[in-house]
């Protein structure tokens, strides 16, 4: 399956497996959305940059109700 250019959205992936996750579907050439409950780290960043590719990280807590709301509409 050719994964170039497909979106594909990540929760929890500031860190651990979902960052590794959002990693190897950005060498796969595919548009990742990162979100996690906190800002993007500088550790994380410096290696997504150093991947290359398209990314956004949007900062939302998905408990929260009014959260998952706005990271929708985004």
């Amino acid at each position: 399956m050719e994964l170039k250019n497909k979106v594909v959205m990540i929760t929890g992936s500031s860190r651990g497996i979902g960052a590794a996750i959002a990693l190897a579907f950005l060498k796969k050439g595919c548009r990742v959305i990162l979100n996690g409950r906190h800002e993007l780290n500088a550790e994380l960043k410096a290696r997504l940059d150093h991947v290359g590719g398209e990314y956004t990280y949007l900062v939302g807590d998905l408990a929260n109700a009014t959260q998952v709301t706005s990271l929708a509409k985004k």
